[in-house]
């Protein structure tokens, strides 16, 4: 292994000299899309960025939470026999379909 003793580097210094005038870049947003020069200046989003800027309703969250805990409860009391009609097989099959309907919510959550 060579090294320099006189200025203690191992890698040879690189030319840093700046680039005069502004810098375009190429950002490729997906694989369909076009590549975009960025210019620095601001352009206002697109209808589908838009789109995935919306927050989501007040509502969904408490409702999300809800339907987790009217599925869990609903299979908790079939399995403890609170329910009606002893244990039985729907009430577990519609607490499930409830905990899928918060699922569901969930993936409309931003």
């Amino acid at each position: 292994m060579v090294s320099d003793k006189s200025s203690g580097r191992f890698t040879p210094k690189t030319d840093k000299t700046p680039v005069k005038g502004p810098v375009k870049e190429s950002v490729k947003t997906s694989v369909k899309d076009p590549v975009v020069p960025t210019t620095g200046r601001y352009t206002p989003p697109s209808a589908r960025q838009k789109a995935a800027l919306q927050e989501s309703p007040a509502w969904l969250a408490p409702v999300m939470f809800a339907l987790f805990f009217i599925g869990l409860a609903t299979i908790v009391l079939n399995l403890t026999e609170v329910l009606p009609g002893a244990s039985n097989n729907w009430y577990t099959l519609g607490g499930l379909g409830v905990i899928l309907l918060g699922f569901l919510a969930a993936t409309k959550l931003h």
